[in-house]
C-alpha cells in the first residue's frame, strides 16, 4: 500500500492526537445546517461557501492536515429559489454538488494529501416542491459521479462516499414537510439528532470507515424501508 493509500485509511478519529487527525472541510449548506454539523463533529471545521468553490483552488492547501481531508458537503447547499417558476434553477443543487467534488479531487491531487469526500443528502421525499427536485437531482448526481469517478478517486487512494439524512432534530429548513410529517413517516418515530448525525459522519471519516467508498450509507431511520413516496402508506 503506497504512503497516500494508507493515509487514506486515517479519517475523524477522536481517539488520535489533535496532529494526527484529518482536516475537516464544510462546503456549502445554509449557514445554520453548518454550525450544527460543525459542532456535532466536536472539532473545528474550514467553511466554504458555495461562491467560493471554484475561488479555492490553492488557498486551502497550507491548511490541510498531513493525516487527510473530509471534505463534507451539505445538501441543500442553496436557498430555495424566489421564482416559483418550477423550472427555476432545478439543476443548481446538482451542479453545486459537481463543482464541490471537483474542487475536492483537485485538492487532492495537487497536495496528495488523502480526501474523503462525503455528500450529506436529503433523502428522496423529505422537503417539497421546487427544493424536492433540487435536491433529487443532487442524490442522482451523485450516484453518478461515483460511478463514473469511482476509479479515479480508488487509483488516488481517495473515497466518495454519500450520507442521507431523513429529518434532524431542531432543523427544520424551508421547503422540508412538517416535523410531525417527518415523525409519522419515519419509523423509529423521530428525527435523528445531530449528535447521531455526527457520530456517522465520524465512522465514514474514520480507519474503520477504510474500505466503504462509492456508496450511500443512511441514516434515516427506515424512511426509505419503509416507503419513500410520501405519504404512500401509514404507520
Amino acid at each position: 500500500m503506497s504512503e497516500h493509500s494508507a493515509g487514506a485509511a486515517g479519517g475523524v478519529d477522536q481517539s488520535s492526537r489533535a496532529v494526527d487527525r484529518p482536516c475537516v472541510v464544510i462546503a456549502a449548506g445554509e449557514p445554520s445546517f453548518a454550525q450544527h454539523v460543525e459542532s456535532a463533529l466536536g472539532m473545528p471545521a474550514l467553511r466554504l461557501g458555495a461562491d467560493e468553490l471554484d475561488s479555492s483552488a490553492g488557498s486551502l492547501d497550507g491548511q490541510m492536515a498531513p493525516a487527510g481531508v473530509v471534505w463534507i458537503h451539505l445538501v441543500p447547499g442553496l436557498a430555495p429559489p424566489a421564482s416559483r417558476d418550477h423550472g427555476a434553477g432545478v439543476f443548481e443543487e446538482a451542479a453545486l454538488l459537481e463543482r464541490s467534488v471537483g474542487a475536492a479531487r483537485a485538492l487532492g491531487d495537487r497536495t496528495r494529501i488523502p480526501v474523503t469526500f462525503v455528500a450529506l443528502l436529503p433523502e428522496i421525499g423529505l422537503f417539497t416542491g421546487a427544493r424536492e427536485r433540487r435536491c433529487a437531482l443532487a442524490s442522482a448526481t451523485m450516484q453518478s459521479l461515483m460511478r463514473t469517478e469511482i476509479r479515479s478517486w480508488s487509483d488516488a487512494g481517495d473515497r466518495i462516499v454519500a450520507v442521507t439524512y431523513a429529518g434532524l432534530e431542531g432543523h427544520a429548513p424551508d421547503g422540508q414537510r412538517s416535523t410531525d410529517q417527518v415523525i409519522e413517516r419515519t419509523p423509529m418515530k423521530a428525527p435523528a439528532t445531530f449528535a447521531q448525525l455526527g457520530d456517522v459522519l465520524r465512522f465514514v471519516g474514520s480507519r474503520q470507515a477504510s474500505y466503504v467508498t462509492g456508496t450511500f450509507l443512511r441514516m434515516d431511520g427506515g424512511w426509505t424501508a419503509y416507503s419513500w413516496h410520501y405519504p404512500a402508506k401509514t404507520i
